[in-house]
């Protein structure tokens, strides 16, 4: 019997809820008779912490699989409309209404062909996905593109939207972050400025005031680095129309690009790759921008979360973002202020963001957890100010002589990307005491 995604998602919403609740409840107990957990009390506490990570697993895998099947839905929509227009353009005379179809709940608009971005038409992705299928040689025609390249069917079509969007959920710096695409440049500067105007002095009315030289301006250069990594099908696969291969390399590629672009905009070093948020450099966010106070040597405290929460200014602090290791918020699940009330607010969406002083927090396995003194444990950030620049989004090479001992078809993915903070008063890292 076929699972209604979204229906279950929403159940497991409510179940991490409640495994949230009871989690506290059994801290809360202890607490109130003022003595240690006893073992049967910390054998459960593990319990539900056991339970809400394998929630947080299924949910997370469930909300992937739900996005492809909507991806191909409004594919497979795309493709009959085309076929009952002939493939042309939307007459001035055909109303949205006979534009759009129902898909698991949500009305769909379906956009014309647009003959500005030529590998958003029908025919392109109907001739790539033959290409990728076949291999055949007839399908490898030029195409003038944005940039000076014609590459013929190398680069994936409306697949590209549908990729993008399964990187955002496994990497949502990416879909936090100002991001940019720059196919006809080798590299990009951004200015920052370093210092400001020095405040306006009192003075006469016939007096302009003192000349200002404090005003000055850095750049930072970003230069998109190549990424690339290979994928084999087996031509069984491929033969297997009822399945598809597309699904299947959107899903790998996905994946792949998706894993290696979160460590590095987390933790990248900035030599021939993005700098991430959690490397300290000037190039990025230094030292200055990293807050300690009050956390002890092994664990975060509830006034060392709020010292960092307003290092930020007002603007930089109302648009903000957390980012912790599962770990990180797990040790912030049992923090409590002043009042006596838990610092973290438990998500009742279906998104299943959690609040931090009213700051939605993410998880990431790859931001640290190595709760040790003087390391970084966790980041609180405006992430307009993280800037990312592509100059390939995506191109696939098709191997078909390389694998053939193993009756498999190699695919390589190559995409050319940088990233870097470009505002450091913007972001305030957690570290430990």
């Amino acid at each position: 019997m076929a699972i209604d995604l979204r229906h279950r998602l929403k159940e497991l919403g409510e179940q991490r809820n409640k495994l949230i609740k009871l989690a506290r409840g059994i801290l809360e107990t202890a607490e109130a008779e003022k003595r240690s957990l006893t073992a049967e009390e910390r054998k459960n506490w593990d319990a539900a912490q056991t339970d809400i990570a394998e929630n947080g697993e299924m949910r997370a895998m469930l909300k992937q699989q739900y996005d492809e099947e909507v991806a191909v839905e409004l594919d497979l929509a795309a493709e009959e409309r085309a076929v009952n227009t002939g493939g042309g353009r939307t007459k001035p005379e055909e109303t949205a209404s006979e534009l759009s179809f129902e898909c698991r709940g949500h009305k769909i608009i379906l956009g014309d062909d647009d003959p500005r971005r030529p590998l958003a038409t029908t025919e392109y992705r109907k001739a790539f996905w033959k290409w990728a299928e076949t291999g055949s040689h007839r399908e490898m025609r030029n195409l003038q593109m944005d940039s000076d390249t014609a590459g013929g069917y190398l680069i994936p079509p409306a697949f590209v939207g549908s990729l993008i969007e399964a990187v955002d959920d496994l990497t949502f710096i990416r879909g936090m972050s100002d991001v940019y695409l720059v196919p006809n440049a080798d590299s990009v500067g951004r200015p920052t400025r370093t210092a400001d105007i020095a405040d306006d002095t009192w003075t006469t009315e016939l007096s302009i005031g003192s000349e200002d030289t404090a005003l000055a301006f850095g750049k930072r250069e970003m230069t998109p680095h190549p990424l690339a990594k290979s994928i084999r099908v087996s031509r069984k696969l491929i033969r297997a129309v009822a399945m598809g291969i597309e699904n299947y390399v959107r899903t790998r590629m996905a994946y792949k690009i998706a894993v290696t672009q979160e460590k590095a905009f987390l933790t990248g070093s900035g030599a021939g790759q993005p700098l991430g948020i959690f490397t300290a450099s000037s190039d990025g966010i230094s030292t200055t921008q990293d807050y300690s106070n009050d956390n002890t040597a092994t664990a975060m405290t509830a006034d060392g979360l709020k010292g960092a929460f307003y290092t930020l200014k007002q603007p930089h602090r109302m648009n903000s973002e957390w980012i912790f290791h599962r770990d990180g918020v797990a040790q912030i699940m049992k923090l409590k202020d002043g009042n006596g009330n838990y610092l973290l607010m438990p998500s009742n969406n279906q998104a299943g963001v959690d609040m931090l002083f009213g700051r939605p927090i993410h998880e990431s396995e790859f931001a640290p957890n190595t709760f040790t003194t003087g390391l970084y444990v966790g980041i609180l950030g405006n992430f307009s100010h993280y800037m990312i620049v592509d100059a390939l989004s995506m191109e696939m090479q098709r191997l078909d002589e390389l694998y053939a001992g193993s009756a498999e078809v190699g695919f390589i993915n190559r995409s050319e990307t940088d990233g870097a903070p470009v505002l450091e008063e913007a972001f305030v890292r957690v570290k430990l005491g």
